[in-house]
């Protein structure tokens, strides 16, 4: 979600009120509810919460002069862009459970005759792995779609914006 707002403070004065009221991104409590970081006309915020939430939305902004005085906040509100880390776990998931499948079928014989049924059982632990993960994901969508409303209510209460 894009997001552009006016202040009626000059830039410096609204990069000022950012760095007072952002709290570093590890900070264990703050006054403002928001943490993240600001670095000259630029800064990211996110609403601090007490867990983890891979999927919780991000405000990345920059600030510039408004014609007629005043400054210009435009922002973009987005996740972490996390699907190669999914990706990548779910190459080495196939990777370890061919590996094992593989060793297993061939040592077949040296295990007394295993049944075929013992070796593709771990197959069906993948399809439950799955539906967790997808749970997790909807689970985080869910909370953080609230972080959004809540980056940009703040951001103009901060910063005099409409």
């Amino acid at each position: 979600m894009n997001v552009d707002i006016l202040s009626p403070l000059p830039r410096t004065d609204c990069a000022k009120r950012l760095h007072q009221h952002v709290s570093g991104e590890w900070s264990l409590a703050t006054d403002s509810g928001v943490v993240g970081s600001v670095t000259g006309d630029t800064f990211v915020i996110r609403k601090k919460i007490y867990y983890r939430n891979s999927f919780q939305r991000r405000l990345y902004g920059t600030l510039s002069d408004a014609t007629g005085g005043g400054t210009r906040i435009h922002g973009e509100t987005r996740e972490m862009n996390l699907k190669w880390i999914f990706i990548l776990a779910g190459v080495i998931a196939a990777v370890a459970f061919l590996g094992v499948f593989v060793t297993l079928f061939t040592h077949r014989a040296e295990l007394n005759n295993l049944p075929l049924v013992a070796i593709i059982g771990p197959a069906l632990v993948i399809p439950l792995l799955v539906g967790i993960m997808v749970v997790a994901v909807w689970i985080g969508r869910t909370l953080g779609r609230s972080n959004e409303a809540f980056l940009i209510d703040w951001l103009k209460r901060t910063l005099d914006a409409k």
